[in-house]
């Protein structure tokens, strides 16, 4: 860390135009965050799956063990593994995962996330051998497996006879300062921009309907002069034009989705939103 503290880099710590002198380096100055957020990600793409098979997060071994001292009654303590809570613990133990198994991620058939492990294959026998393979590797690194947490082998099951469309999640926020003074058609441009992006992996490579009491949205796709705003959206769902359908639908019946978008209120006979129930 002070290798190059003087002139030359040739020069070991200490030596200074041929004169020995002995320097003792003291921090006493609180460090900075040096537990800074790598940009690794901790998580796979979200059109993977997610599954259990591996534990031991605590087995790695921590290099800066200055940096993980805790004071108690009893005395100083340092970590001597990786701890659950540090910030950066995660990404570092998802970078040393996908390093074990990089050959094995390469070829498409393991999905890792952070200490959980799938093994995808078609076959019984090919399952079992890639299984042997992760074990393997696992026990090449001094890496315990927890039997507790270990799924059999099992094959997926697809429904694939539901008769009707269905919900498959609600997703929500709320509009920024800015975008409060938005006209209606903006608003709702920018809220297809906002659920396209936030759910690719259902609508990538699949040809989708977009159904909107809005006529006005149509113009998000087919305006000839966008001023910045709509420019900005168009490219963001640049790759799904061709596949994106926007269909109209009257308010009038379109209350199965304008109902859920919006505050909820007491079903009085005095409320503007009141039902007669049946």
């Amino acid at each position: 860390m002070y290798k190059n503290a003087f002139a030359s880099d040739n020069e070991p710590l200490g030596t200074i135009k041929g004169h020995e002198v002995d320097i003792t380096l003291n921090i006493d100055r609180p460090y900075p965050p040096v537990l800074r957020r790598p940009a690794y990600p901790a998580s796979p793409r979200a059109r993977e799956a997610l599954e259990k098979h591996i534990q031991e997060f605590t087995q790695l071994g921590v290099l800066r063990k200055t940096l993980l001292r805790i004071i108690t009654h009893c005395g100083i303590y340092e970590y001597l593994r990786m701890p659950f809570g540090i910030k950066n613990a995660s990404y570092h133990y998802q970078r040393m995962m996908n390093t074990i198994f990089l050959t094995e991620l390469s070829e498409g058939w393991l999905i890792i996330y952070i200490n959980d492990i799938i093994i995808c294959s078609d076959l019984l026998s090919l399952n079992l051998e890639r299984l042997s393979r992760v074990l393997h590797k696992a026990g090449a690194v001094n890496m315990k497996i927890s039997l507790k947490k270990w799924e059999a082998l099992h094959q997926v099951q697809i429904i694939d006879d539901k008769p009707t469309v269905g919900t498959v999640c609600y997703i929500s926020r709320q509009i920024k300062r800015t975008e409060a003074r938005y006209g209606e058609r903006k608003m709702e441009c920018l809220c297809l921009v906002w659920a396209v992006e936030k759910l690719p992996y259902y609508l990538d490579g699949s040809s989708f309907e977009v159904i909107t009491d809005c006529n006005a949205m149509k113009s998000l796709i087919k305006i000839k002069t966008p001023n910045r705003h709509m420019l900005r959206w168009q490219i963001a769902i640049q790759e799904y034009r061709g596949n994106m359908t926007i269909v109209h639908k009257s308010g009038n019946i379109h209350r199965n989705a304008d109902g859920i978008s919006r505050w909820a209120l007491a079903n009085t006979p005095d409320s503007p939103a009141y039902v007669p129930l049946e």
